[in-house]
């Protein structure tokens, strides 16, 4: 045949170092503009070795839509999503709800990120292709992109007000504290306080300088 087949692997946001074993994703498939992929010949793979035509999901911007790949189901196991796509360059990536009871306050609230990070793939005519999209927890967002990067390098720059980073802080520890962190996120603190480092430093005085209209 000469579609590609793209094989999605999803690892534990706990343990990235093997494949989620709980929890069942769907599967986005863009363009490198962004754009939902739409191929009225699409088909998503299932474990039972049946192939299904894929549909826009009903939570999605085109519900129902033949071929719309938005929401494309899994294989039926956990952390794995199975379709074919036409030759071409893709972005692809996954999500799920991950929800957890607090039992002293009867409550459900979601768990880590409600999606994964996004991979590039270039798909040929009869490949196959194994993708792996790492699954960041909800802590990795809150505190390593937010608080511990994103925040202090606009202070830094200047490019917020430093009351409206605290104020930001502030708003996200109650959040922070009900997360648990991964033994990645806490390997991968250090090497964002270093990124963090380099990008508030002050450039050397013998760096070309940006041009002035």
């Amino acid at each position: 045949m000469s579609v590609a087949k793209i094989n999605l692997w999803i690892p534990d946001y706990q343990d990235t170092c093997r494949i989620d074993n709980t929890n069942h994703f769907v599967a986005t498939v863009q363009n490198c503009e962004g754009q939902v992929l739409e191929w009225s010949g699409g088909r998503y793979w299932t474990k039972d070795n049946q192939w299904h035509p894929i549909v826009g999901d009903l939570a999605g911007a085109k519900p129902g839509v033949p071929g719309y790949y938005d929401g494309v189901p899994g294989t039926g196991d956990p952390g794995h999503v199975c379709f074919e796509v036409p030759p071409g360059c893709y972005i692809v990536s996954a999500s799920t709800h991950i929800w957890i009871e607090l039992p002293a306050e009867h409550e459900l609230i979601v768990l880590g990120n409600l999606g994964t990070q996004h991979a590039m793939v270039k798909a040929c005519c009869g490949e196959d292709v194994c993708v792996t999209v790492y699954q960041p927890t909800g802590w990795h967002c809150s505190v390593i992109e937010v608080m511990e990067l994103l925040l202090p390098v606009m202070a830094e720059r200047n490019l917020v007000d430093r009351r409206l980073v605290d104020d930001a802080r502030r708003a996200l520890q109650p959040i922070v504290d009900r997360l648990k962190p991964s033994n990645f996120d806490l390997n991968s603190l250090e090497v964002t306080r270093t990124i963090r480092k380099r990008l508030t430093s002050q450039p050397p005085k013998d760096a070309p300088r940006d041009r002035q209209p």
